[in-house]
């Protein structure tokens, strides 16, 4: 319930900041995310104006391309399969919550900006996931480039969304854990 108030709050901000901009949120049908966004009194009015919709789909339906929810239900199978800390089982669960959101931002790096499309031999396609998406070869490499791997990313130089920032500043919380563990200097040079 709270993950879903702060996004509906980011959605919010953003659908107020970006003039006749409208959004339609789709999720299964799960309770808690309606009792989140419902804490967002802001997303009424937009709802009213037709700038904020929220279809919900069932669960139970096939996971095909079809499904509205494809995109989503993909990326959980993807990252259940290639990260450890992700898998169905008790024993792999992250030890520290920061370490466990610096590897998934990675992930979706290396999954959206440098993983091929298509890797079956027989429908081969070396274009990247964010390519298929839209963007432009050239807009990657400039921003996800070699550059990307060599030159050290400070906090001055960015813009952030709020989960992004936790992320960056480590300020996620381990459950049972005695506070932040490791800040480091060079964030904020």
């Amino acid at each position: 319930e709270h993950s879903f108030e702060r996004i509906g709050e980011e959605l919010e901000r953003w659908i107020q900041r970006e003039e006749g901009a409208s959004v339609i949120l789709l999720t299964d049908e799960h309770p808690a995310y309606v009792r989140g966004l419902s804490r967002v009194g802001g997303l009424e009015p937009l709802k009213r104006e037709g700038r904020f919709e929220h279809r919900r789909v069932s669960a139970r339906q096939p996971r095909t391309r079809s499904n509205p929810l494809f995109a989503v239900n993909y990326l959980d199978r993807e990252v259940r399969k290639d990260v450890a800390n992700h898998v169905r089982e008790t024993t792999r669960g992250a030890r520290n919550v920061n370490d466990l959101m610096n590897r998934l931002a990675i992930y979706r790096v290396v999954h959206n900006y440098r993983k091929p499309y298509r890797l079956r031999p027989d429908q081969r396609d070396d274009r990247y996931h964010a390519e298929v998406a839209g963007l432009l070869r050239e807009q990657i490499e400039q921003e996800v480039g070699e550059s990307y791997y060599t030159k050290r990313r400070f906090f001055t130089h960015g813009l952030y969304l709020a989960e992004g920032w936790r992320t960056w500043t480590r300020m996620w919380g381990t459950p049972y854990g005695d506070g932040q563990v490791y800040f480091p200097q060079f964030i904020l040079d």
